[in-house]
């Protein structure tokens, strides 16, 4: 049981790690698809996220 938790903790670690690497690109990503899912313009979200990602 405990070598389960453990392998939790450090799948969350690295999930943490990787959204704050990829934070801004991940937010406007996110962002740009709930706006187009909502049926508004997401063009705008994606671009940053393009911009942020480089």
């Amino acid at each position: 049981m405990t070598e389960y938790i453990v392998i939790v903790a450090l799948i969350a670690v690295a999930a943490i790690a990787v959204y704050q690497l990829f934070g801004a690109t991940i937010r406007n990503q996110t962002a740009g698809m709930a706006m187009e899912v909502a049926g508004k313009d997401g063009t705008a979200a994606i671009a940053k996220a393009a911009t942020a990602a480089t």
